[in-house]
């Protein structure tokens, strides 16, 4: 006849070691649809990251290329179909490089088209939300300088003018900045503030073709200063 082993107490004490793995066991039963929504998740995010990434890609992409289109217009002559273009660019892509530029070249065209305040607004918009687009900031500082002389403010085109060749001295357009900073002060009549520019320009230019115009054009405003300044003897007026 089976007889039965008395269980002591040691052998009812649980094993934590157990009880650690069970728990677990069952934690992960009771919520392995939590894990994989989870991990789900994640990758969800992930891969929206990734797409949303390649779309402005695309989106760049594609504003690059009507950007191309627009311009091609332009240099075929057809202005009015670039300006269109230009601007349904702007609208659209707005926040892309491209959008920026076609502010810039919008801006152009209305100095172009004799619209001298449209152009300012249009560069002066460019100028407030370009970033890296140092090539025709400076253009569109000029731009901005020609449009007030088309104006009438003369006083707000040298500002112009000279905000251009002291943020851009190394370009092209401060090289056109001062030339026509020089033209400008002497249509004025400012003839020694028009030599103090040409000095400039021939001392910055040294050795090239716009400071031997600069030289030359010296000499001819110092010989006009000197015969407009020449006093006749009193005696010669009474003969």
């Amino acid at each position: 006849m089976a007889r039965y082993r008395k269980i002591t107490k040691k052998e009812l004490k649980h094993d934590r070691f157990l009880d650690t793995g069970v728990k677990l066991t069952r934690y992960a039963k009771q919520h392995k649809n939590l894990a994989t929504v989870m991990m789900i998740g994640l990758i969800v995010v992930i891969a929206g990251v990734l797409l949303f990434r390649d779309h402005r890609r695309d989106i760049s992409e594609r504003a690059d290329s009507e950007l191309m289109r627009a311009e091609l217009a332009y240099l075929r002559g057809d202005f009015q179909g670039a300006f269109m273009e230009f601007e349904i660019i702007q609208r659209r892509y707005r926040r892309t490089s491209a959008g920026r530029r076609a502010l810039y070249f919008m801006g152009h065209l209305m100095q172009l088209q004799g619209r001298p305040s449209d152009a300012i607004n249009h560069f002066e918009e460019f100028l407030s939300v370009s970033r890296n687009e140092s090539i025709l900031s400076p253009g569109a500082l000029l731009g901005i300088a020609v449009s007030r002389v088309q104006l009438g403010d003369m006083d707000g085109a040298i500002a112009s003018y000279e905000e251009t060749v002291k943020r851009f001295p190394g370009s092209y357009f401060a090289r056109k900045a001062y030339l026509s900073l020089a033209e400008l002060k002497e249509m004025m009549g400012d003839i020694d503030g028009s030599i103090e520019i040409y000095k400039k320009i021939r001392d910055i230019y040294l050795q090239t073709e716009l400071a031997d115009k600069a030289e030359e054009r010296i000499k001819f405003l110092q010989g006009m200063n000197a015969v407009t300044r020449l006093q006749l003897p009193p005696d010669i007026g009474d003969m």
